[in-house]
């Protein structure tokens, strides 16, 4: 197997325009393979160069007439990337949330693991409350509910009331809130 190309750019000198055009296709390259291979966020492709080392920001260069310049590789590479659609952040975040919610996953579950991957907390958010239904977080908790108390985590509590901490404690671990919680228990009473 092919291992990774490693990149030093040099920090004490400018770059020439030879190196440069070689830094920057390659950085375009390597990252249009990463984009196609797994759906990637820009943070994600901006990290995955950073850790090629490649530098954030704009890098100093001479171009083809001599003349000193500087350029944002990262930037440039993630507008090629949008050019070409090989990324688009709110239609992958669309896919995840309409996915994670048809899972079973709660709100706050699926806002972090969007949040860790470069997604803007507000745009979550508006994709939550355009997406999710009552009906359909309720008839998640009680998914999530009934396997669980199938198990013999819960058949062993010795008492209803730890059998009901365990419960709500499980819940809430799969990114439901309280008051999701507290919605399913009253449509169980309706």
């Amino acid at each position: 197997m092919k291992k990774a190309r490693e990149i030093h750019i040099p920090d004490d000198r400018p770059l020439t325009w030879d190196e440069f055009v070689d830094f920057r296709d390659h950085a375009y390259n390597s990252s249009s393979w990463y984009a196609t291979e797994f759906s990637r966020t820009s943070e994600e492709i901006l990290d995955k160069l950073e850790r090629k080392g490649y530098p954030r920001g704009e890098v100093f260069y001479i171009d083809d007439e001599g003349n000193e310049a500087f350029f944002d590789i990262g930037e440039w590479v993630l507008e090629k990337l949008r050019d070409y659609y090989l990324i688009d952040d709110e239609a992958l975040a669309r896919r995840v949330v309409e996915r994670e919610l048809q899972n079973g996953r709660g709100s706050q579950w699926i806002i972090t693991k969007l949040t860790q991957r470069g997604i803007e907390r507000d745009f979550i958010l508006d994709l939550l409350d355009e997406l999710k239904t009552e009906d359909a977080t309720i008839e998640a908790v009680s998914l999530i509910a009934h396997r669980y108390m199938n198990t013999s985590t819960y058949l062993k509590q010795p008492s209803e009331f730890k059998k009901k901490q365990k419960l709500v404690a499980h819940i809430l671990s799969k990114g439901f809130s309280f008051n999701d919680i507290s919605n399913w228990e009253n449509s169980l009473e309706e």
